[in-house]
């Protein structure tokens, strides 16, 4: 445990102290800040101009918040590309990993190590986003609940699009070749429930609609957390660690 939080605080401290991490904040704050001005503008016009007329009433969530989370949500599978070339890819470019191969320190110690890093550093992407909807909430009614779901939803999925550009990055030294392979895979997650249409059974249009990763991000969005979601997100983590650390020690000798 001690190896594991030692090379955890030193990964962290090199995301930190290196632009990379404030050359993505910048960029997603850059995205993030016009068009989330641009919804919210939108929804105090028409909020103005229903003011005294009957009807529907307009949800602050619904017209701004689901909106600005997608956008987070792509940022953020952009981003993670960025940081998993980082994770492993960088330590067997400047030949540093062999050092951790003869060091006592277990592979599986080493990809726990890397994953928190990059978590921490995606997570706190997503944390600097939360800044949007808290400053503008006393302008609007801000359904609680429906907001961490919507959040509860990106750290998941922020965890997911970290674990597989970790497995990637065990699988190449090129930092340009991980960032691609990481980008691609994270994109494919999005396709997985499009079988759902075309599917011949209904049991099989089932299972499409169980592991849509679009489906199941609409949920978190809308205030639903369904506990089949969550257990498949938390397997998907678990598998690309456990392939990780599988491809990680078969290269440790070779």
């Amino acid at each position: 445990m001690n190896a594991i939080w030692l090379m955890y605080k030193r990964d962290l401290a090199s995301f930190y102290r290196q632009p990379l991490f404030f050359m993505l904040a910048g960029i997603c704050c850059l995205m993030w800040s016009p068009i989330y001005v641009y919804a919210f503008g939108i929804f105090l016009t028409q909020l103005v101009t229903q003011m005294g007329a009957t009807g529907e009433v307009l949800s602050y969530h619904d017209r701004v918040v689901v909106e600005f989370v997608a956008l987070v949500n792509f940022l953020l599978l952009l981003s993670t590309s960025s940081i998993a070339m980082k994770l492993i890819s960088e330590e067997k470019k400047n030949h540093t990993m062999t050092l951790l191969f003869v060091s006592p320190i277990e592979s599986r110690q080493i990809i726990v190590s890397k994953f928190l890093s990059g978590l921490t550093v995606a997570w706190s992407l997503v944390g600097i986003s939360l800044l949007y909807p808290l400053t503008t909430a006393f302008l609007g009614k801000l359904y609680w609940p429906t907001l961490l779901s919507s959040y509860l939803g990106l750290l998941l999925f922020a965890a997911v699009y970290v674990s597989i550009g970790l497995f990637m990055s065990t699988l190449t030294s090129s930092l340009i070749m991980a960032f691609v392979m990481t980008l691609i895979a994270n994109m494919s997650l999005w396709f997985l429930g499009l079988g759902s249409d075309l599917a011949p059974q209904p049991a099989v249009a089932a299972f499409f609609d169980y592991i849509s990763f679009d489906l199941i991000f609409k949920d978190f969005s809308l205030g639903i957390i369904r506990l089949t979601s969550v257990v498949f997100l938390l397997s998907t983590i678990f598998f690309f660690l456990a392939a990780a650390d599988r491809a990680l020690e078969a290269s440790r000798w070779k």
